[in-house]
């Protein structure tokens, strides 16, 4: 595994600098604005479906943090109707229910303290 992407391609410059660049770049563009965000929170499925799609499952499942991380990056870069619509997906998204349900928490609270709104 590699321990920073970022010296991979650019051994000269530490990661931090990147993605602080990064960063003031991605605030800087006039990119489309973000609506909808879904959520891959588990790779686990307690199914065994014939139709199912999915080769060589796993049981893999989603950091709170990275849930937490996806939606302030998307709160940032909101449309104009200041609303966030989220979709729970995964191999069964119950599975990973306490991700899902602080992930909820959170929005509740950042519709509270930002006047944002959100849908499940």
């Amino acid at each position: 595994m590699i321990s920073s992407p970022a010296k991979l391609f650019l051994p000269d410059i530490e990661s931090s600098k990147i993605a602080e660049r990064i960063s003031v770049q991605l605030a800087d563009l006039d990119s489309p604005r973000i609506t909808h965000l879904d959520l891959f929170i588990t790779e686990a499925c307690n199914l065994r479906c014939e139709y199912c799609f999915v080769e060589g499952k796993s049981t893999k499942s989603m950091e709170l943090s990275t849930s937490l991380a996806a939606i302030d990056f998307c709160i940032k870069r909101l449309g104009p109707e200041n609303c966030l619509e989220l979709l729970f997906f995964g191999g069964e998204p119950l599975l990973a229910f306490d991700v899902m349900r602080k992930t909820i928490k959170y929005c509740e609270w950042l519709s509270a303290s930002l006047g944002c709104k959100f849908k499940f």
